[in-house]
């Protein structure tokens, strides 16, 4: 970049109104991102995923998907909340935890789900490091993951 020691760089996490995006055009600096906000970029069609994985799951049984995210303002978490809308799901806000994309961070996440009076039947995760801490959880809690629960990780 300023150095001459990079030719361009590939955004992940990409907030809705991301400054390093606007930083990186204004200073002329090529680059694509994951998500497509208004930039050059390699989408991962997380809506249309989205709404795959939660059609196989309500098309299986699960009614109570519980959702472990990142930040609300990564592109991800918009394409989660319009994934439910399109499969006429309410998102109830008790089935919603945030974590911090780490394994611990779903770990802690799944814990706080699982102690519920009315635990979810199924856990979509934003990622797979959260949906590791999850099953990590879900299996000392005593749960048995594909019999009691349903655990998958997203991107």
């Amino acid at each position: 970049m300023q150095g001459d020691k990079v030719d361009g760089l590939v955004m992940n996490r990409v907030r809705l109104d991301d400054w390093r995006l606007h930083y990186l055009a204004e200073e002329g600096i090529l680059h694509v991102t994951l998500a497509l906000i208004d930039f050059v970029g390699v989408e991962v069609d997380s809506y249309n995923g989205f709404l795959k994985l939660m059609a196989n799951l309500v098309n299986q049984g699960y009614s109570q998907i519980a959702y472990i995210d990142g930040d609300p303002n990564l592109k991800i978490d918009q394409d989660y909340q319009a994934g439910l809308k399109a499969m006429q799901i309410a998102p109830e806000p008790v089935l919603i935890a945030r974590a911090d994309l780490t394994s611990e961070g779903g770990y802690q996440a799944e814990e706080y789900q699982l102690k519920h009076a009315n635990p979810p039947t199924a856990i979509v995760c934003v990622n797979d490091l959260e949906a590791f801490g999850a099953n990590h959880a879900t299996n000392q809690c005593g749960y048995k993951i594909g019999r009691d629960i349903a655990i998958a990780g997203f991107d």
